[in-house]
């Protein structure tokens, strides 16, 4: 048996590392991520080179590339924000990536020899050569394994207004220009070549500034995209957390990267006296302000030490456990006494025990916490959505074994019979009838018997809301159980052995307890940990139309919005909890019938 569960373990572990490498392909390689930008409410407000930006940012926000800006990089080199080396350094929007490029911008077509004629003069402007930390950016990360976007600034049209207002022909400045300088053709190359002989090019001492379209400023960032297998590392090493008192080096690391200043702090874990005045672990430097309390709450004692992650759920900004686990109903209004004894009449309550690190706190919020640990949740009233999912999905399959396993034993016993046959009519009805429309039927008859039909609109206790999402989700489940229980118990009535033990006398109710239920009941049993554990991932039709605030549309609506993050941890989740029903239904059908054994005997097969 131990031998069994742990190969099937093993076959199970490398399923799942199977099913993640095809979610995170289908999801990080097969999107259209041009079409997500395109989604994006700022998408028609950037134009020109910033709506390079944009894009690259969005794909960001949704896990598809990692960026580095330019002036992150400058504002690591140079500490002083007020410096004018640091200025000089982010300064690149009126910036080209070269003498060649600027006149090729700045040169119209309609006018032949302009760009020969800019590429003679003297810049006034200024070229990615005059700022070393530039091509010292590009250095660094292209070897790295980044890739580089730099794109010119973009500016206003310098033509148009040369060309008289009320015809189609040059001005006679420009038919001058145009008859001194020699055609494209017969001497570009000849004219470039004397430019950049004769005319020294030098840094100008005051550069002209330069009139941009919209979204026009010159950009420099690095980006690169990270392999399925990285992105599956990164995943499973951060599902288990294990804080500790250097966690907010961590935080210093990426606040140095991007160029803010760090966070000072004592290191310490000890146990001191929480705000109830009940001993209580805390520590500085840890990610948690409290790794262990204890409180009047079931279970009473509380950890932050160690926590599951499953990925950022953009869409809800916090990890996809946290907004299956948070209550979500309304906060509660209470007089909330801060660290500092500063006491807030009528706010929301705060758990203190549940403070993280703020490494941006105002001085506000420094006052009031006394400290960094100041990113504390509000508590709000109600359960989970993996709570309220949990109890109307455990209650519904507890109701639909409790209903129809007697009724499809009772049908096989009087196969044919009246009650035979009104279980065949209501298990084709349930079977039928679309999911949808049963739905709204029981909705309708309880309407009519004043049950509450939404969770909100519950004037009296909440479990009454409970009744018509249980009927609703346990209808189906009953029908299934109906159906097999009389199949299983039909084959088991013609069996040989049945008949082998009417002929030793045995009486139908010793013949029935004793073996055809026993071994009816067994594929049954198979079932109840998936049962069971599936009430965990909700019920998205029926928790929509009854208002339950439940995990059920947590999966789809991540797919409408594109939520990479919780679509990733959410599959994991699924499919850690398919393996453990599955291990969990052999282990329960060895335990009730010990003819099952799952240990290998004899010789190869």
């Amino acid at each position: 048996m131990g031998k069994y569960i742990l190969n099937r373990i093993l076959r199970s572990l490398l399923s799942l590392v199977a099913v993640m490498i095809l979610t995170i392909v289908l999801i990080y390689s097969l999107m259209d991520r041009d079409a997500l930008v395109t989604k994006q409410e700022g998408f028609n407000k950037n134009i020109n080179n910033d709506r390079v930006t944009f894009t690259y940012e969005v794909w960001q926000n949704y896990g598809y590339v990692e960026t580095y800006s330019y002036t992150n990089f400058c504002r690591i080199k140079y500490s002083d924000p007020e410096s004018e080396e640091f200025q000089k350094c982010i300064s690149i929007e009126e910036v080209f990536t070269s003498k060649e490029s600027y006149c090729k911008i700045t040169s119209s077509d309609l006018v032949p020899g302009e760009y020969e004629e800019c590429m003679q003069q003297p810049r006034t402007y200024l070229i990615d050569s005059d700022i070393p930390e530039i091509a010292e950016f590009i250095e660094l990360y292209e070897s790295n394994g980044y890739e580089i976007i730099r794109r010119d600034p973009v500016p206003a049209d310098l033509w148009d207004d040369e060309y008289d207002d009320n015809t189609d022909t040059p001005s006679d400045e420009e038919e001058i220009v145009e008859e001194e300088t020699p055609s494209v053709d017969e001497s570009e190359n000849t004219t470039v070549l004397k430019a950049n002989e004769n005319i020294e090019d030098e840094t100008p001492e005051n550069p002209e500034r330069i009139q941009l379209v919209t979204g026009g400023s010159g950009i420099l960032f690095a980006y690169r995209s990270k392999s399925t297998f990285v992105r599956l590392w990164e995943f499973f090493k951060q599902i288990f957390f294990f804080d500790g008192k250097n966690y907010y080096k961590t935080v210093n690391e990426e606040r140095e990267r991007i160029g803010k200043p760090t966070i000072p702090m004592d290191t310490y874990i000890r146990f001191e006296k929480d705000m109830n005045n009940v001993p209580a672990l805390k520590c500085s430097g840890c990610k948690n302000q409290y790794l262990l309390y204890f409180d009047n709450k079931f279970p009473f004692i509380h950890q932050n030490w160690i926590t599951i992650n499953l990925g950022r759920s953009m869409t809800y900004g916090k990890d996809t456990v946290e907004v299956m686990t948070d209550s979500q109903l309304d906060p509660i209004i209470e007089d909330v006494t801060y660290p500092n004894g500063e006491v807030v009449e009528d706010t929301h309550r705060i758990d203190f025990h549940a403070c993280q690190i703020n490494p941006s706190p105002t001085a506000q919020q420094l006052e009031r916490y006394q400290g960094y640990y100041s990113n504390c949740p509000e508590v709000r009233s109600g359960k989970s959505m993996m709570g309220f999912s949990f109890v109307i999905g455990i209650i519904a399959t507890i109701t639909a074994y409790v209903i129809g396993v007697p009724i499809g034993i009772l049908m096989a016993k009087h196969k044919g019979k009246l009650i035979d046959k009104i279980g065949i009519c209501y298990i084709i009805f349930i079977m039928a009838v679309p999911s949808l429309a049963y739905i709204y039927i029981f909705r309708r008859i309880g309407f009519n018997a004043g049950l509450p039909t939404q969770l909100q609109l519950a004037t009296g206790p909440q479990w009454v809301a409970y009744i018509l999402p249980i009927i609703c989700l346990a209808l189906p489940s009953i029908g299934s159980l109906m159906s097999w229980i009389r199949r299983y118990m039909i084959d088991q009535m013609n069996s040989d052995y049945v008949k082998f033990a009417r002929a030793k006398g045995l009486s139908e109710l010793e013949i029935f307890n004793k073996h055809i239920f026993k071994n009816a009941a067994i594929p049954i049993i198979h079932n109840i940990p998936g049962g069971l554990l599936g009430s965990l991932t909700g019920a998205l039709l029926t928790e929509r139309i009854f208002g339950i605030p439940g995990v059920g549309k947590l999966f789809t609506d991540a797919i409408e919005k594109t939520d990479n993050g919780m679509l990733v941890g959410l599959t994991f989740f699924y499919a850690i909890l398919s393996i453990t029903a599955l291990i969990l239904g052999d282990v329960l059908m060895a335990i009730v019938d010990p003819r099952i054994s799952f240990a290998d005997k004899g010789g190869r097969k």
